[in-house]
């Protein structure tokens, strides 16, 4: 199916056209069923292929969330481990630990059923 059918297809069957611009082409996005799919460089041919290929937002907060509280326990126990860190190297793991932190309590804010 061509990007274009494929685009009004989605759209037909209850899809929502976003404002954003597709990061790799600049074509149009299309979020159906809570995924986003680019018409165009996606390598999409029909509508079923989507349930198949392409996780959900709420499947990728999901692996980041996990992603994020297990490099915040590798980073805790790096810290932990040396008492003679250096103060630059001490500064860059708590300041990543810091940023992972902020990214999980900017996901579970979100409401979408994310917990740990």
């Amino acid at each position: 199916m061509k990007p274009e059918k494929l685009l009004a297809e989605l759209i037909r069957k209850g899809g929502t056209l976003l404002s954003e611009a597709c990061p790799s082409c600049g074509g149009l996005l299309v979020k159906y069923k809570g995924k986003v799919v680019c018409p165009s460089c996606s390598g999409i041919k029909s509508v079923e292929q989507i349930k198949e290929i392409l996780p959900s937002h709420e499947e990728i907060d999901s692996f980041i969330l996990d992603l994020a509280y297990k490099r915040i326990n590798v980073l805790t126990k790096e810290l932990l481990k040396n008492d003679a860190l250096d103060v630059s190297k001490e500064k860059i793991l708590v300041e990543t630990i810091l940023l992972y932190y902020k990214l999980i309590k900017e996901l579970k804010s979100k409401g979408q059923g994310i917990s740990k």
